[in-house]
């Protein structure tokens, strides 16, 4: 929890000052020598980690976070349309403008095929960017919060599954719902699609990060 305040600040400073930063896990422990000026800059944004299940742990960890320190005030929300500006604390909440099968309202609860599996999703998140750009609240960060992705589904369960990787050793779990070849497990890379079946993979989330 305190690497995630760590985080938001020192991308504040990097948006702001343009200025290359680099950090560890070893920052962490210095939390509480971030610069207030800093601090205060950062309780005026709006931090959307989207995700399922598990991804709420984001939004818990800034929670008991500001439980022990009063210095790091946050706001969490999980319905609702996402609040306005203000200079009291961060605003944390996983508020998605649309979604693969609801494109035109506010959403709290999205998934990989909301995201990245399928051209629609890529879509909708550009949608939800440009949304928040010309109507508000204005949007200082967002990321995908990962759940159970990477390793199960609830249709065929836990993996792995399809041939052994010759590279890595180990075949390959997970859930692409919504993709082009279905909801099956993916690997690192295209070169994996034909050890799984599935022409989505890794590959497909970065590039929606990047886009």
């Amino acid at each position: 929890m305190k690497k995630q305040v760590v985080l938001m600040v020192f991308l504040a400073m990097y948006l702001m000052n343009h200025a290359q930063v680099v950090a560890d896990h070893t920052v962490v422990d210095q939390y509480d020598r971030i610069p207030q000026k800093w601090i205060d800059i950062v309780k005026t944004k709006w931090v959307s980690i989207s995700g399922a299940s598990h991804a709420t742990a984001y939004h818990r960890g800034l929670q008991e976070l500001y439980d022990i320190d009063s210095n790091y005030p946050v706001t969490v929300q999980y319905d609702g349309v996402p609040n306005g500006y203000q200079t009291n604390a961060l605003r944390s909440s996983g508020a998605t403008w649309g979604s693969y099968s609801t494109p035109d309202q506010w959403t709290y609860i999205i998934g990989r095929g909301d995201w990245w599996t399928n051209d629609v999703a890529l879509e909708r998140i550009k949608k939800h960017l440009q949304y928040c750009h010309d109507n508000g609240p204005e949007l200082f960060a967002m990321l995908y919060g990962w759940s159970f992705d990477a390793n199960f589904d609830h249709v065929y369960g836990n993996g792995p599954y399809g041939e052994v990787d010759p590279v890595y050793h180990v075949r390959w779990a997970g859930s692409t719902l919504y993709g082009k070849d279905g909801n099956l497990p993916f690997g690192l890379n295209r070169m994996d699609s034909l050890l799984v079946g599935n022409g989505v993979s890794m590959n497909n989330y970065i590039n929606s990060v990047e886009v």
